[in-house]
């Protein structure tokens, strides 16, 4: 009961001594999300077009209060002495790493509002039939990805370097980085030949969302190209998945890839008496 009692004099005495940092606290919030939502009206009453606008930020919504709401404890968290409570230091620790996913998170709902945003304006899928539009939609879902694996990298990187372990461990790879780099790359090399050819596929625009291809016995549309792999629609509703670099060591028929048309090779049995010019005729009769 003693140390039950004491601990809780501790923390009020913690609460008391910090109540203006908890009254920063408030406020940062409060101002925030004031702003967020002030912005959204004026938009949704300014009588413009805004659609696209409130789309990124509708999307990015909730990210975005969860990076306020740790930044301000954040802010706060250092404004209070490291003495002045045991968990103030583990408290500063966790709400860094809690930043850094907030940003990660924020960057990626606001990477995938923008390809939204970007595919309905210039590659919609109404105009898919278009080579134009099959290129430019492949490219943009490519670019989004390999940015969107940039920064998670980055945000797992950022959050290891906060605990003081990692963080020397880092120097010393750092110091043999030539040789982890040339390890690394053996050790992955058919993932990174897989996402290299992912690019190259889009780069060189030999391969598009939309694309009828012929491949492995088999024929369908491009649904899908990732930096590992290429999903086919077959026309029984199957998935042919294929690595990225099948595409690029073996040949394939790509039927789409200077226009919307597609040419084919009707074989029709018939016996040797048949009248030809009797069934061309019948022929141009059901075409027209």
């Amino acid at each position: 009961m003693f140390q039950t009692g004491d601990r809780s004099g501790r923390m009020l005495d913690f609460l008391r001594d910090n109540l203006a940092n908890l009254t920063w606290l408030v406020a940062i919030i409060a101002a925030a999300l004031l702003a967020a939502a002030s912005l959204r009206w004026y938009l949704r009453r300014s009588g413009e077009d805004h659609d696209d606008l409130l789309l990124v930020i509708d999307r990015a919504q909730r990210a975005f209060i969860v990076v306020v709401v740790v930044a301000a404890v954040r802010i706060t968290m250092l404004r209070v002495d490291d003495d002045a409570a045991p968990f103030v230091n583990l408290v500063q620790h966790l709400t860094e790493i809690a930043f850094i996913v907030s940003i990660v998170w924020l960057i990626i709902e606001a990477l995938l509002a923008a390809e939204v945003v970007v595919l309905n304006r210039f590659a919609p899928v109404s105009r898919l039939g278009q080579v134009d539009t099959r290129k430019a939609r492949t490219q943009i879902i490519l670019i989004r990805r390999l940015i969107v694996a940039v920064v998670i990298t980055v945000g797992i990187g950022a959050g290891l370097m906060t605990f003081p372990a990692v963080r020397v461990v880092g120097q010393g790879v750092l110091a043999s980085a030539g040789l982890i780099s040339i390890v690394a790359g053996l050790a992955a090399q058919s993932t990174l030949t897989n996402v290299f050819a992912g690019i190259q596929l889009t780069v060189t625009n030999s391969l598009r969302v939309g694309d009828v291809v012929s491949v492995a016995g088999e024929s369908g549309t491009v649904g899908e190209i990732t930096l590992n792999y290429v999903v086919l629609n077959l026309w029984d509703d199957r998935r042919l998945i294929l690595p990225a670099s099948f595409f690029t060591n073996n040949p394939y028929e790509n039927w789409t890839r200077r226009g919307g048309r597609i040419n084919g090779v009707i074989e029709i049995d018939v016996d040797w008496s048949v009248d030809v010019d009797a069934v061309r005729a019948e022929f141009e009769r059901v075409l027209h």
